[in-house]
């Protein structure tokens, strides 16, 4: 199982070469794709950003049909708190959202997240990150 980052999700929708290459691996290893509501709320977020909002949230919502999105448990919640407090502790803070994506991640028994966002993950233990 691989978790869709925003990052990831948002250069699909602007069909970047990388991105689609990576997502053709991932098809062609029959890995089962998820993403998080964080991701999905970012990417809504966005699209009322642009000049026609309602044909970007069209196409978000394409992308997103046959993509699970995790829910956030308490195994999540329990990560968040631990995670966040090592990575202050160690003076290595990230934006919330990120450590709650990766703790969706692990709290679902996910260690793979496909970003390009490698700064704000790599410190975060047991997550696996998919660059491309």
């Amino acid at each position: 199982m691989v978790c869709l980052d925003t990052s990831f999700l948002a250069d699909l929708l602007r069909q970047d070469e990388k991105a689609i290459s990576k997502m053709e691996q991932f098809i062609e290893d029959d890995a089962l794709l998820v993403t998080t509501p964080i991701n999905v709320s970012e990417l809504y977020k966005g699209a009322y950003g642009f000049h026609n909002p309602e044909e970007e949230v069209d196409r978000i919502e394409q992308l997103l049909y046959q993509i699970p999105v995790l829910p956030m448990n308490n195994q999540s919640c329990k990560l968040y708190g631990m995670i966040h407090h090592l990575l202050k502790s160690s003076g290595r803070p990230i934006p919330d959202r990120d450590i709650l994506i990766a703790c969706i991640c692990l709290g679902n028994n996910i260690q793979k997240l496909a970003t390009r966002d490698v700064k704000h993950f790599k410190n975060i233990p047991e997550l696996i990150i998919e660059e491309y």
